[in-house]
């Protein structure tokens, strides 16, 4: 899993998430917002594989052990890509033995034409789904 990166500019300038797309089985997470509209400072383009949200995120905080704060970034999204990629790897033995076939399951299961907002051409906008639909 690779964060897009949060320059607002085209993911394949910028390392690791230039590996993603068809460049390689990584996942390339873009971040989007409670209206599922691309972040302002998310990074697009064709190396970016899926969004999930990374808007106003609530995240732990290094200030005590209770500590929590509000966060905002493409690598706020990556874990719920992450955590959607283990539920399906632990359902799919043929999944998690396969890193190009999990990328086309996410890829299959994705909400398409659900994400607004600009994007570098060649940009797929697809939206993590869990597989549910109810």
């Amino acid at each position: 899993m690779l964060a897009a990166g949060n320059s607002a500019a085209d993911a394949c300038e910028f390392s690791p998430a230039k590996i993603g797309g068809s460049n390689s089985t990584a996942l390339t997470v873009g971040s989007i917002g409670i209206k599922d509209a691309i972040s302002s400072f998310s990074n697009t383009g064709p190396c970016v594989d899926i969004y999930a949200p990374g808007e106003n995120t609530i995240s732990s905080y290094n200030v005590d052990d209770n500590s929590t704060t509000e966060m905002q970034g493409t690598s706020m999204a990556t874990p719920h890509v992450t955590g959607v990629v283990a539920y399906w790897a632990a359902k799919r033995a043929d999944l998690a033995k396969d890193p190009a076939a999990m990328k086309a399951f996410l890829a299959k299961m994705a909400l398409k034409n659900a994400i607004t907002g600009t994007a570098i051409a060649g940009d797929k906008k697809y939206l993590l789904n869990n597989g549910q639909t109810a």
